[in-house]
C-alpha cells in the first residue's frame, strides 16, 4: 500500500491554493490509522521512503517509485 501523508496533501493544497482539503470528507492517513494501520512516514514530505515489513513492500509517494521497484526486483 502507498499513500500520501497529510503533510504532503496539505503542501499540495497550499501550493495550488485550491482549498481542497476543506472540501473532501477525509484523507488517507487518518482513515488508515483510525482502522489500526501503523503508518510509517519518511522524515520529510515528498522524500522517497520505502518500507519492507516482511513481505509487504510500500512506497510513500511518487518519489519512492524507483527505490521501491529496485527493492522488488532485488527480492525477486
Amino acid at each position: 500500500m502507498t499513500a500520501f501523508t497529510d503533510d504532503e496533501e496539505d503542501s499540495l493544497d497550499e501550493e495550488d491554493s485550491l482549498g481542497l482539503l476543506e472540501t473532501i470528507p477525509w484523507t488517507v492517513q487518518p482513515a488508515l490509522t483510525h482502522r489500526g494501520v501503523y503508518l510509517l512516514s519518511g522524515p520529510q514530505p515528498w522524500d522517497e521512503h520505502v518500507v519492507c515489513d516482511r513481505q509487504p513492500l510500500t512506497g510513500q509517494n511518487p518519489a519512492s517509485a524507483a527505490p521501491l521497484a529496485r527493492l522488488v526486483t532485488t527480492m525477486l
